[in-house]
């Protein structure tokens, strides 16, 4: 009974080393392999000689970051990639919803002001100032604002909270 129990518990250690193993070495080790194969394959589709064949190779960009991110989801680059991808393909309602959650991971300015034109597109320009004031926060110079109105709004905000400041200062 004794010699059992013994290969019991080794079996057991060499499962749970090997779970361990995988979470922490072979997982990531694929998160990053496949994401970068992805980043690729998204400047590649911007770079096709037709709409169509942008269309078709976002759409099934898009269909493998979202496996890639249900076994990946902390990786910040793709979903990156993801809203990208949906933007390609006129998707730009599911590119915010993507850019939220990316800023839920991490926030930088460039995913601020990538928001800020997806929601310009869309026609919700409040938020869209938002998210420029907040890229605008961190980096001064982030991201150009085509929107003429849009970057008028900012400036003027951003005016605004400076000379608050100012007067908080005195």
């Amino acid at each position: 009974m004794r010699p059992l129990a013994g290969i019991l518990l080794l079996t057991a250690s060499i499962a749970a080393a090997a779970l361990f193993t995988n979470r922490l070495i072979v997982r990531p080790w694929r998160c990053d392999t496949a994401k970068d194969r992805l980043l690729r394959m998204t400047i590649q589709t911007e770079k096709s000689p037709s709409q169509h064949e942008i269309s078709a190779r976002a759409r099934k960009n898009i269909d493998e970051l979202r496996r890639l991110l249900e076994q990946c989801p902390a990786v910040p680059d793709l979903y990156m990639a993801l809203a990208l991808n949906e933007q390609l393909v006129g998707r730009y309602e599911e590119a915010s919803v993507t850019y939220g959650r990316l800023l839920e991971i991490e926030q930088r300015p460039e995913i601020y002001s990538a928001l800020g034109n997806v929601l310009v597109r869309l026609g919700r320009y409040d938020e869209a100032v938002e998210a420029y004031v907040k890229a605008r926060r961190f980096s001064p110079r982030s991201g150009t604002i085509n929107h003429i109105e849009t970057r008028r709004r900012v400036r003027e905000r951003l005016r605004q909270e400076l000379e608050g400041r100012e007067d908080q200062d005195d």
